[in-house]
């Protein structure tokens, strides 16, 4: 079936060619003095309509042939030209609904029936007949062309119109899919925040509750020994100092851990030294170690980066009993290298697998066509290493102003949640965030500039150095 433009276009044309059609049976029964063969046209124009009405409200065959077979016995009983308006509309139709081969076979004959009714009833002469067939190839010639064009442009819309659907039909399994995964997502980052909250709780009932639990023991040990036992009871108090002196470096320890250090606005490889200057109160040796010119780096990378160091430290402070960390920045023209090698326990002889906390950085990594590994060794240590891609100076000096948080980003985008920033271990092997990683408020280890708030206004940590130069 056709569209409806082209089936309104050919209402109009069949009615019109109808209209024609009617006189010229009018004028043969009256005025040609042929009232039989006028009221045989006047049927086989009533036909035509009736099957083009069929048409248009049912699909098949059969309206078609009976439109086509009305037609011709009208052009066959009629003497003159009028009739072929609608010969042509007839051809129009044949094309469309049943194809070229159905057009050509009706023009042929057409034709042939038109050729025997002139040399059968009215002794036309050979040649005229010829002429005149010849003249009728070329008028029926140019409407089965244009029929043709019709239908390719018909059966185009249609191929275009599925393609379309089936698109869209796509386009909604990929919508589903992506709200399936965006559920995922947040219930994965739920779980992940609720082991983490068990695990830290875990940690801190067997550390520091233990510890207290020791110092409240001794001190009452020292309240009932004070008039029997002096001397044990100022032990059991000295003994009880320590274990608090004890409890506290561990407290810090741990809130140097979860407590995310901000950069403020350092875009370039100085707040890498302001990162590691806030680590350097726990007692852990951190150097940071640049080779290449110093630039601005671009946000996305700065924002990698950043996470990278702090969640290396954070990792070789609590878990791989580390004494030391280098961080080792090499900027080339065209790309950053940033290594983390530590001089901890290390892993397994067959290397960390990979946890959440390290398929995030080497998905935010690779987004930006670099890369992100870990190497490890029992005994040895362990290396992050980060590869990101730079552009030229040029371009990045000519950039606009450097955010860490882009406003409006949602967490996903800005790695603020606990699955997006979950640490790199370098203890358990295979381990997920709520085994190795911190707390949920070290789910987001460095903040930069929260989407939607402004960017606290942190400057660089009193008597930090260049980032050029080697810290002690």
């Amino acid at each position: 079936m056709s569209s409806p433009r082209v089936a309104r276009v050919l209402d109009t044309l069949f009615g019109l060619s109808c209209v024609i059609g009617l006189y010229d049976a009018q004028w043969m029964a009256t005025g040609f003095g042929a009232p039989l063969r006028g009221w045989l046209i006047f049927v086989a124009l009533a036909v035509a309509i009736g099957a083009w009405v069929w048409r248009r409200r049912a699909q098949g065959r059969a309206p078609v042939l009976l439109l086509l077979g009305a037609v011709l016995l009208g052009i066959l009983l009629s003497d003159g030209p009028l009739l072929l308006p609608l010969v042509l509309v007839a051809i129009l139709v044949a094309v469309l609904d049943l194809g070229l081969l159905a057009g050509a076979a009706f023009i042929t004959v057409t034709i042939l029936g038109l050729a025997a009714v002139m040399l059968l009833a009215h002794d036309v002469p050979a040649i005229s007949i010829v002429a005149q067939c010849l003249g009728l190839v070329l008028m029926f010639g140019f409407g089965i062309a244009y029929a043709s064009l019709v239908r390719e442009v018909e059966v185009a819309r249609a191929a275009h119109e599925a393609a379309t659907a089936r698109l869209d039909e796509t386009n909604a399994r990929l919508h589903a899919a992506n709200d399936r995964l965006r559920a995922a997502a947040a219930t994965e980052r739920d779980l992940v925040l609720a082991q983490e909250r068990a695990r830290s709780a875990r940690e801190l009932h067997d550390g520091l509750g233990h510890r207290l639990t020791v110092v409240t023991m001794s001190l009452d040990f020292a309240e009932r020994m004070r008039e029997r036992d002096p001397g044990r009871a100022w032990a059991e108090v000295r003994a009880a100092r320590e274990t608090t002196a004890e409890a506290m470096r561990e407290m810090r320890l741990w809130v140097r851990a979860l407590h995310p250090v901000d950069v403020g606005d350092l875009t370039d490889v100085a707040a890498f030294d302001a990162i590691a200057e806030s680590f350097r109160g726990t007692g852990l040796d951190v150097r940071v170690e640049v080779s290449g010119a110093p630039r601005e780096l671009p946000a996305p990378v700065s924002l990698l980066c950043h996470r990278a160091v702090q969640e290396g430290l954070t990792n070789a402070l609590r878990h791989a009993a580390a004494s030391r960390v280098v961080i080792a920045v090499d900027l080339a023209p065209d790309e950053l290298r940033l290594t983390l090698s530590d001089n901890g326990i290390g892993g397994p002889a067959g290397g960390l697998a990979e946890g959440f906390g390290l398929r995030s950085l080497r998905e935010r990594a690779e987004a930006l066509d670099g890369g992100a590994s870990v190497e490890t060794a029992e005994g040895r240590g362990t290396a992050l290493s980060i590869r990101v891609p730079l552009p030229p100076a040029e371009a990045s000096a000519t950039a606009a102003p450097v955010h860490h948080g882009d406003a409006g980003a949602t967490p996903a985008e800005t790695g603020a949640t606990a699955s997006a920033a979950a640490p790199v271990h370098h203890r358990d092997a295979g381990a997920t965030p709520a085994e190795t990683g911190a707390t949920a408020s070290a789910a987001a280890p460095v903040h930069h500039g929260d989407a939607g708030a402004p960017a606290p206004d942190v400057a660089r940590p009193e008597g930090v150095a260049s980032a050029r130069g080697v810290r002690a």
